[in-house]
């Protein structure tokens, strides 16, 4: 019986670091990813805790300002450019508020939104 269990445990590990460990790259091909800091199951998770704007001024000059990080199984694209922004929050298909986003993160005025209307 307990080799059973031991068994059913080993088996249990081995999928779990099968399923971490395959790396499907399925974001989009023309944004880079950052292999600097990479580490296996855990991505980039040790070099974004260690100090985040190191390791994204770092990826950034590796990699430009549009590049792709992995925090365990999820892909996350960071652009790091405040030029890209109006790009973002024209893009239909995101959810968020981008409007109150952008004022937030680049001190962006209200008025900046009616000189360049999103639609």
């Amino acid at each position: 019986m307990a080799i059973l269990v031991g068994g059913l445990i080993l088996t249990a590990i081995v999928l779990f670091l099968a399923y971490f460990l395959h790396s499907n790259n399925d974001g989009d091909s023309s944004i880079p990813y950052a292999t600097y800091g990479s580490y296996p199951i855990v991505g980039h998770l040790f070099s974004f805790i260690r100090d985040r704007t190191k390791f994204l001024l770092e990826c950034g000059q590796r990699h430009g300002q549009c590049f792709r990080i992995k925090l365990f199984n999820q892909y996350y694209t960071m652009i790091l450019s405040h030029a890209d922004w109006i790009n973002i929050i024209r893009n239909q298909s995101l959810q968020f508020p981008g409007i109150e986003l952008g004022i937030q993160i680049f001190d962006l005025s209200p008025a900046f939104f009616s000189k360049y209307p999103i639609s």
